[in-house]
């Protein structure tokens, strides 16, 4: 059997041009999809890096803040352990009883206290200041009040105010010498003596100041 195509030639050759192009079309969107496919995963992959940058910064900024309360606090234990420290040396480095009973082994017998205490540094400054014209005081230091408070606390008493009566200087010299030679005190300074009526008699008023 012969087969014969009445097709004309221009509509055959419209055809093969549709079904190329239709062929051209799907391979160019395949390629198109393929090379797509990279791109897409880029755009992807810096959108990640992005948001792990994101997350990096904000890392940082709270270690930051961390670390800044882990030093504060750190600074507040060193200082607090200081503190601890110093209020464990300044309770133990005299024992007060044996102290008052050498001040009394030193006492001559014509020599009586009528007065016994103890001063800090900060005792001694509020005294100084006090002294001083308003026009000559010293301006106000600049540390905070609750460091001024915990060193006022754990600053301890570094004097011994004695105040008495001696019936004469010859007395109260021996006295100091006395409390000098007992090497319990760095320094016995005289404040003041002056004879004042005592009784029926007079005698010799004074004030001491001992260091250590």
């Amino acid at each position: 059997m012969i087969g014969v195509n009445l097709i004309p030639a221009g509509v055959l050759r419209a055809r093969r041009r549709r079904r190329r192009i239709r062929h051209w079309t799907v391979a160019a969107l395949v390629a198109a999809a393929i090379s797509a496919v990279p791109v897409l995963l880029q755009v992807r992959q810096h959108a990640r890096q992005a948001r792990l940058v994101e997350r990096r910064e904000a890392t940082s900024a709270e270690l930051a803040n961390v670390r800044a309360s882990v030093e504060t606090v750190g600074t507040s234990l060193r200082r607090l352990g200081e503190g601890i420290e110093r209020a464990d040396t300044l309770r133990t480095r005299r024992s007060w009883a044996g102290l008052l009973a050498r001040v009394v082994q030193c006492m001559p017998d014509e020599v009586w206290l009528t007065s016994l205490a103890t001063e800090t540094p900060q005792d001694s400054a509020r005294a100084s200041r006090g002294k001083v014209a308003p026009q000559q005081a010293a301006p106000a230091s600049s540390t905070p009040g609750a460091e001024t408070s915990s060193v006022a606390i754990l600053a301890g008493a570094r004097r011994l105010a004695l105040q008495g009566f001696a019936v004469n200087h010859e007395q109260l010299y021996e006295f100091m010498t006395r409390l000098k030679g007992s090497r319990s005190f760095s320094g016995v300074e005289l404040v003041k003596a002056g004879k004042e009526p005592v009784l029926r008699s007079r005698g010799v008023r004074f004030e001491l100041t001992c260091t250590w």
